[in-house]
């Protein structure tokens, strides 16, 4: 069995300083703080092997506990309710950058002048997020929902308006 890369990953676990190459490798991995699913692709030889035993083993070095894990074979993440209507667009205004979900960028625009706080200030750059953004952009709380990454809520987002979704202040 090999890890894999896959399309819900979000960041890579690199193998810990006391174990070889050869030990252990990096790990493409999903990671919400709660948990780290990663995706496992078995040889034809193993396939053919559980298919006669029924049976997986699972070890975990992590010492004298078991933390709680699951398996599965159907993909634990949820479809795309979003189907590509909606995009995530980053709106610098002054000092700070607002990300805005919207099906375009005049309706980013819009929803963002809303706010009293920024109606009245100049627009420095409107651009669409790219993937890498999305994913690795982490967020708190997004409608009363603990929403960790701005992908999760990007992904799930079945709205029927534009929302801007949170703000991030960063310098030059």
């Amino acid at each position: 069995m090999k890890p894999i890369e896959f399309k819900e990953q979000n960041k890579i676990l690199g193998k810990p300083d006391s174990m070889t190459d050869e030990e252990c490798g990096s790990l493409p991995v999903f990671s919400d703080r709660n948990q780290c699913i990663s995706c496992w692709e078995l040889t034809d030889e193993e396939i053919e092997k559980i298919k006669e035993t029924k049976c997986v083993w699972i070890g975990v070095m992590s010492g004298h506990t078991q933390p709680p894990i699951f398996l599965a074979v159907d993909t634990p993440f949820i479809e795309r309710k979003n189907n590509g209507k909606w995009k995530i667009y980053v709106i610098e205004v002054e000092c700070e950058k607002y990300w805005v979900i919207a099906q375009d960028e005049d309706q980013a625009v819009n929803c963002l002048m809303e706010f009293d706080e920024v109606k009245d200030l100049e627009f420095s750059s409107i651009v669409e997020a790219t993937e890498d953004e999305i994913k690795n952009t982490q967020i708190q709380y997004v409608d009363d929902m603990k929403m960790p990454t701005l992908i999760e809520y990007y992904m799930n987002y079945d709205g029927d308006s534009a929302q801007v979704i949170c703000s991030t202040l960063w310098a030059e």
